[in-house]
């Protein structure tokens, strides 16, 4: 499209509030109350779309995506209701990922 400036794609870790979506890697439901990570990613002008992916099955690509569009592993947006516990084994699932 003509004009059409591409946005940055951003990131979050949270809790699905329903079992509808499906993991974007290994097609199963992401069940409601698992921890997931979501991407909003901008297709179009006005248009985006809700991307998500069970936290064990993120690949060697998307962690890189993630830290580049956070800019550390510290700057992932994680949910409040995630434990801590998770919390950490996500950071350090990205973190190895990349490394």
């Amino acid at each position: 499209m003509p004009g059409f400036r591409t946005r940055a794609s951003k990131f979050w870790v949270g809790l699905a509030p329903t079992s509808r979506a499906r993991c974007r890697v290994c097609k199963q439901c992401v069940v409601k109350g698992e921890t997931r990570l979501v991407s909003l990613a901008f297709v179009c002008p006005g248009k985006s779309v809700k991307l998500v992916h069970h936290a064990c099955c993120l690949t060697r690509k998307l962690a890189k995506a993630v830290l580049a569009a956070c800019g550390s592993v510290d700057g992932v947006p994680i949910s409040a209701d995630v434990c801590v516990e998770e919390q950490r084994a996500i950071r350090t699932r990205l973190l190895s990922l990349t490394t």
